[in-house]
């Protein structure tokens, strides 16, 4: 007779879990709006597979231009700070942090070349 000093009376203000839960609760098992049903299924329809004679091999190949990139500029803004710590090493190190940076801008105005300028939305959750 223990759980009785646990229940709540008639007149106690307490939450369901039907109110908390949101709309689409009590769906049968389907998932309401926002809620996902698997791992797998994000609810946002998929883009088309792109039918380009190799455009799996164009993704691969930018994919490697883009680590290379990326890691050369890191490179050289790491070896640009290491050598400014002589006075000779920073007639060196600064062109050196300055190409590295180049090119990072660079990179960067590629990837979003033709790309929508407009705002962006995030979805709130």
């Amino acid at each position: 007779m223990e759980l009785q000093k646990y229940k709540n009376a008639p007149e106690d203000d307490c939450v369901e879990a039907e109110i908390v839960s949101g709309p689409g609760a009590e769906m049968g098992g389907r998932a309401g709006p926002g809620r996902r049903e698997g791992p797998g299924n994000s609810g946002a329809p998929r883009p088309e597979a792109v039918n380009i004679p190799f455009y799996g091999l164009f993704q691969r190949i930018r994919a490697v231009f883009i680590t290379g990139a990326l890691l050369i500029s890191f490179a050289l803004i790491f070896l640009g700070l290491f050598l400014t710590s002589t006075v000779i090493g920073a007639v060196i190190g600064i062109p050196l942090m300055i190409a590295g940076g180049v090119l990072l801008w660079i990179l960067f105005k590629l990837l979003t070349f033709g790309q929508k300028s407009g705002p962006v939305i995030f979805r709130r959750f």
